[in-house]
């Protein structure tokens, strides 16, 4: 599950598509983020939600995903990504399972709940505010199908 975010979500995209998981989700009717223009195959594959709320896509993520896998750099502090504070808040409105996870590798737990969760909405900061949330949500895609 995507919201056409960059960073985390951008770099779950990234690995999906090269392990051939499908990826769904919403994006702004813009099919924009903070770096210009969504990737074209990565809009193809969202739907976009009208308005012009930049969290109306990460909303509808919450909702249709049967659980939400949050990657920071620190698990014990998420003060500094006011979205993945919002994204919690929503998931636990929603009454949807979550996990929290640090940048380090992957847990064995982690990926068994990843594949036992069905679809699962994938985020985190946004590039400018953790570059390396890409190349983090990557290899936890690549480790999840090997």
């Amino acid at each position: 599950m995507n919201a056409g975010r960059t960073g985390v979500e951008r770099g779950a995209y990234e690995g999906a598509s090269a392990a051939g998981i499908p990826v769904t989700g919403f994006v702004r009717q813009a099919a924009r983020d903070e770096l210009g223009n969504l990737p074209p195959q990565l809009a193809q594959q969202l739907t976009p939600c009208p308005g012009r709320s930049k969290r109306l896509a990460v909303q509808r993520a919450v909702d249709t995903a049967a659980a939400v896998l949050v990657l920071v750099p620190d698990p014990d502090d998420v003060s500094p990504f006011p979205v993945v504070q919002y994204v919690l808040k929503q998931a636990r409105r929603m009454d949807r399972p979550v996990r929290v996870c640090a940048a380090d590798a992957p847990s064995d737990d982690v990926l068994a709940w990843l594949r036992a969760a069905g679809t699962v909405y994938i985020t985190g900061p946004r590039e400018t505010r953790w570059p390396p949330g890409v190349s983090v949500a990557r290899r936890l895609l690549r480790a999840l199908v090997a």
